[in-house]
Formats: C-alpha cells, structure tokens, sequence
C-alpha cells in the first residue's frame, strides 16, 4: 500500500514507473498488486525510483 499511495501522492502512473525502474509493464503490476506477493527488494527499488527509501529494522 505505501507504493501505491506514493504513485498517488506523486502522479507517478504505472507507465512511469516502468519507465523509471526499466521493467516490464507485468512488473509493475505485480508491485502495485496487493494480492500478490512481492519481495521487499522490489517494492524498495520502486521506492527509491521515486525518491524514496524505507528501512527496516529488525
């Protein structure tokens, strides 16, 4: 969810990001699905291709 909101937040559409993160367009889709299971290696280079970056802590 906080990779969508960011697409929101940014007017970042799909299109874009698949531009920015230089993937598919089947990619995309499966970060932005929440019903797919996607590492957080994937959804960090999202992420970071729009600027932003998370942290976990463990």
């Amino acid at each position: 969810m906080l990779l969508h909101n960011e697409m929101i937040t940014q007017r970042v559409l799909p299109a874009e990001l698949t531009h920015r993160l230089n993937t598919l367009p089947q990619e995309v889709n499966r970060l932005t699905n929440v019903r797919h299971n996607t590492c957080i290696d994937g959804i960090a280079a999202a992420l970071q291709a729009m600027g932003k970056h998370i942290w976990i802590c463990g």
